[in-house]
């Protein structure tokens, strides 16, 4: 008993130092989440009509280039290699290829973008490197190819269905998510140089911050979250940007993607649970999580008030 009391004013110590931690964790990460999601609320932007045609688009002679045009007809897709044939699933490759004929098409390797980046963005070659998740890097490597030379970029899970040369007179074209409040980074379009990726790649180093939840980080880092805090900020400053947002409904018209999530950790797949459940899952993980602490608390209490008396 002696022993023990003599630890036990650092037992207490350390469980309020715990408790501290928690509340910084779980602040940051909810700052995150609530920054991130404040998505494209309150934006300006170009929208596109919706379509419904879902056809795969057929080789056809492709329409000459327009003196309007700002945005580069070059497609970029990047990978592991230069070859694509370790890729687990089906490479839309081909298909880009066949669908642009007219684009000039690159496939740029780990190894090509790494260079890029060190040779040509010092400022976030550490901030790349440093990330502990590829998708981090892919997410990165993704927003520099297309400031660095201008044109399209799309997941190698992304299959054209339609030419989208129409939207080429824009300064950058971005995909909204399914309500319509969010950006998407697995195919998007934009000049070369534009200044909203100039701020974007700006960001990079405030934003490469440590947070407890992995999913979160990714998002916040590099992914979603960033690039909605990008353009909004930006387009707050800069409404007279010429930014084209379509639709979820428009863009699986003009491009299917296979969202397979193969990045996604446990942590990732609980979040989505709780997406994809209408917040249920929240009450069903959270509510058994509270009651086991307030339970916990309450039993420290009265053993502390039982050994005062």
């Amino acid at each position: 008993m002696i022993m023990m009391s003599r630890f036990r004013p650092i037992l207490k110590y350390l469980f309020c130092a715990f408790l501290l931690v928690v509340v910084v964790c779980v602040g940051q990460v909810l700052y995150c989440v609530v920054e991130g999601t404040k998505g494209l609320k309150g934006i300006e932007f170009r929208d596109t009509p919706t379509t419904t045609n879902t056809d795969t688009a057929a080789p056809a002679p492709p329409p000459p280039p327009s003196p309007t045009e700002r945005i580069p007809r070059k497609i970029h897709q990047i990978w592991k290699t230069n070859d694509t044939s370790s890729y687990t699933i089906e490479s839309s490759q081909p298909i880009w290829r066949s669908v642009y004929p007219d684009y000039e098409y690159k496939l740029w390797s780990d190894a090509d973008i790494e260079e890029l980046i060190r040779v040509n963005y010092p400022g976030i070659y550490s901030d790349y490197i440093s990330y502990p998740y590829n998708i981090q890097r892919a997410d990165i490597a993704r927003y520099v190819l297309l400031y660095h030379e201008g044109g399209m970029y799309a997941d190698l899970d992304a299959f054209p269905r339609q030419r989208i040369d129409p939207w080429l007179d824009a300064q950058s074209v971005l995909v909204r998510t399914a309500d319509g409040n969010s950006i998407s980074n697995h195919w998007f379009m934009t000049e070369k140089r534009s200044p909203l990726f100039a701020y974007l790649l700006a960001s990079v180093h405030k934003h490469n911050i440590w947070v407890a939840v992995p999913y979160v980080r990714v998002f916040w880092s590099t992914g979603p979250f960033f690039m909605d805090k990008a353009v909004r900020d930006y387009k707050r400053d800069h409404p007279e940007y010429d930014l084209v947002a379509i639709s979820a409904e428009s863009t699986n018209s003009y491009v299917r993607h296979i969202a397979g999530r193969s990045w996604h950790g446990a942590d990732a797949k609980f979040l989505n649970e709780v997406y994809d459940a209408n917040y249920k899952t929240i009450a069903q993980f959270f509510g058994p999580l509270v009651l086991l602490v307030t339970l916990a608390i309450f039993v420290v209490r009265k053993r502390r008030i039982r050994r005062e008396f």
